[in-house]
């Protein structure tokens, strides 16, 4: 009797295999074996789709040496990256110098396995286990984004939770057409997209002030803040070689979509315990004045005035302190800790502080750092006394300052002729010797690095 049953399990088997190559594996196994293999292999739809209709520069789906999307664990924050397993990004994500790091700043910001990246046409999403960019999250609506060079970058999108939900916001200053006796214009179109449902949820347009609506130089608009009640945006003249350029700033009521308050000639750069600070210029006295206003209306809070011709800019350094390098054309160049509830002066360092840049770790320390090659130099201070901790070069300790490119919740990442480090933020103490990358932008799971090899942009997982 057992040979008629193996000839019809056969015959099912060779029909089952014309249906599904599945169905013919489990065959030789038993109905206990199929039902378990069927499990293993079943797994939800991945997000991004792997379906034609990418954007920009990226690929949608399986392209050339991608990789399927790896589970990835949080290491807050990351002692190691695993170089073996970088991807490379697509060319939306920034581009390099000759020296090696990011041309400006770069378009991004990371949150978990995501790096959301604002061109100046749209907002999408790259996944940095697989280097895939996802389809547009939202783009501008009222007109054509104005763009003057196909290689132009966006400015860094705002990713903010509040009230328990997770939205990334971007700014486009755009050409509105015109209908009927109704001239065209520019206007400001910023966006706000659900990162969990991928789609937009927000979406406000204003009409540009003068200067902008007749400039011909590049404008870049870029989201600075948000509590989940007001956005702080700002809209700006990007070509600008100092703080001569014009700008405004806009506060936008999330819930109306209504702009709330606006300054012309405020360029918002850094927010904190509800002091919006940012530059204006006096064209009468040809100096830069650093301004404090209120988050709730733009009042002034303070202002501070600094010497004619001396080029600021503004750095958060956490919830008391903004740290301001002023550049003198290399003559007394300095660096200011100013307190943003009252304006004042805390410290004033003068010193070869020209090209210094600093970077809040989110946590407690502001690091500042020089990248100038054989000049290079870090220090760090405390975000709360704004005090001083450490600093490098030591030639007593025979120790030389890193390459630094950023600093995250206690640690400081950076490069020297040894290769990728990590240091201790409020020590200065090395932490990792041997780190596998140098990031610029860096979370719990993923660093955005340079590739030493193909001198391009890499998303490279922590693993320790």
């Amino acid at each position: 009797m057992r040979r008629p049953i193996r000839r019809i399990l056969a015959i099912i088997c060779a029909l089952a295999a014309l249906a599904s190559s599945a169905v013919l594996a489990a065959c030789g196994n038993g109905l206990e074996s199929r039902v378990r293999d069927t499990a293993a292999t079943s797994s939800a739809a991945p997000w991004p789709p792997t379906s034609a209709g990418g954007v920009g520069g990226g690929s949608v789906g399986g392209g050339s040496g991608r990789r399927a999307a790896a589970p990835v664990r949080d290491f807050d924050p990351p002692s190691h990256f695993n170089p073996t397993g970088a991807v490379p990004l697509p060319s939306v994500a920034g581009s390099v110098s000759g020296l090696g790091d990011p041309t400006g700043e770069l378009p991004l910001a990371l949150a978990g396995s995501t790096a959301y990246v604002a061109t100046p046409d749209y907002l999408a999403a790259i996944d940095t286990r697989t280097g895939r960019l996802s389809e547009t999250l939202a783009s501008p609506t009222a007109g054509k984004p104005i763009s003057h060079s196909d290689d132009e970058r966006g400015e860094p999108p705002l990713v903010a939770t509040a009230d328990g939900h997770t939205r990334v916001y971007a700014a486009f200053a755009v050409e509105v057409p015109g209908s009927g006796t109704t001239p065209g214009h520019r206007s400001l179109e910023v966006v706000g997209a659900d990162t969990a449902a991928r789609e937009p949820v927000w979406h406000a347009v204003v009409p540009v002030e003068a200067w902008a609506d007749k400039s011909y130089r590049r404008l870049t608009a870029a989201p600075v803040w948000t509590d989940g009640h007001t956005l702080i945006t700002r809209l700006l003249d990007k070509d600008s070689l100092s703080n001569e350029g014009e700008s405004t700033t806009y506060a936008f009521d999330l819930a109306s979509g209504k702009v709330a308050w606006k300054q012309v000639g405020f360029a918002a750069q850094v927010v904190a315990s509800s002091v919006v600070i940012g530059i204006e210029y006096d064209h009468d006295k040809y100096r830069t004045v650093v301004v404090g206003r209120s988050v709730e209306d733009g009042s002034t809070r303070w202002t501070q005035p600094q010497e004619t011709y001396v080029t600021v800019a503004l750095y958060p350094a956490g919830p008391h302190f903004v740290h301001a390098i002023l550049d003198n054309a290399g003559q007394d160049d300095s660096m200011k800790i100013i307190d943003v509830a009252t304006g004042a002066t805390k410290e004033t360092l003068v010193g070869a502080f020209n090209g210094v840049a600093c970077a809040y770790d989110g946590r407690s320390v502001t690091v500042c750092f020089k990248r100038d090659p054989g000049n290079t130099w870090t220090g760090a201070y405390d975000a709360t006394s704004g005090s001083y901790l450490w600093s490098l070069p030591d030639e007593d300790a025979n120790r030389v300052a890193p390459t630094v490119t950023t600093a995250w919740h206690g640690a400081v990442y950076g490069k020297t002729e040894n290769g990728p480090v990590i240091l201790d933020a409020r020590t200065g103490k090395d932490r990792a010797a041997a780190a596998g990358a140098a990031p610029y932008l860096v979370d719990a799971q993923a660093g955005i690095a340079v590739d030493p090899q193909s001198g391009s942009l890499t998303a490279v997982p922590a693993d320790r």
